[in-house]
Parts: C-alpha cells; structure tokens; sequence
C-alpha cells in the first residue's frame, strides 16, 4: 500500500512540474516579451517620427516625411496601449482586416526600411566644415611661470 502511495505522490509531483509549473513559466515568459516587444514598438514609432519630422524640412520632403511620422506615432499608440493604431484601424476599414494587417505591415516596413537605407545628402560646405578651427589669437602664450597649483585640503 505504501509504494502505491508514493509512486502516486511522486507522478502528481511530476505533473506539477511538467504541466502546471512549466505552463507558469511560459505564461511569464511570453509576458515578458509582450512587454520587450511594445517598447522597442514605441522606440521604433519614435524614430519614425523624428525620420519624418526630418524630412518635412522642405515641402517636398514632407511628400514622404508626414506619411512616416503619422505611421510613427500610430506605432507609439500600439506600443502604449497594446491596441490597434488609428493607422492600422485605417487600413483595416479600407481592405478588410486580414488584408488592412497585411497592407499596413508593407507600408511600416517599406517606409521603416527606405528611411534607414536613405542616404544623407550633405552640401560641400558641411563636407568641408570642422568642428573646431584655431586661430592665430586663439591661445595664450605661455610666461615661463609656473602655473597655479590648487590648495590641497
């Protein structure tokens, strides 16, 4: 009778490891990289509209900047709210919902990847221009003194 009993304690022992112990952990796992995931969301949708922000120097520039801002700060919206973004809610009104996700994540990515892959353009004087320049009156010349020392406490 007594190794009945404790083979049965040892398989609900078992069983809580491999079943409800194991299943915790996943749960916490997977909420963790939920939180992982929002975050770098909201950082990416940042960088979305400080990219779009950028490019609406000029008019021209806004063309293709206002598009990665707005899809910037929809992605910051997702990111905090864990909800879908007006952007993506757009997308979804316009193609439907499986197709509105589809359409929406090409364009995020399209416009993600065209902004990373943009080369700066920079005019011959920002080229040429140093940081720092010397000139002739810029310095002191030294007396042949000796320089001051500070006060020891």
């Amino acid at each position: 009778m007594g190794s009945i009993f404790k083979n049965g304690a040892q398989t609900g022992a078992f069983s809580y490891l491999f079943n409800d112990a194991a299943w915790r952990f996943s749960q916490l796992l997977r909420s963790g990289v939920n939180a992982i995931s929002r975050a770098l969301t909201v950082v990416g949708g940042g960088g979305q509209v400080l990219l779009g922000g950028a490019l609406c120097s000029t008019v021209a520039g806004c063309v293709f900047g206002a598009p990665i801002a707005t899809l910037g700060a929809s992605n910051i919206q997702e990111g905090i709210t864990g909800q879908n973004g007006f952007a993506r809610d757009g997308f979804q009104a316009l193609f439907g919902e499986k197709t509105g996700d589809l359409a929406f994540g090409a364009v995020n990515l399209g416009t993600s990847v065209t902004g990373l892959g943009r080369v700066a353009i920079l005019s011959r004087y920002e080229i040429n221009k140093r940081l720092y320049v010397s000139r002739k009156g810029d310095t002191i010349p030294d007396s042949g003194e000796e320089p001051l020392k500070m006060p020891t406490p």
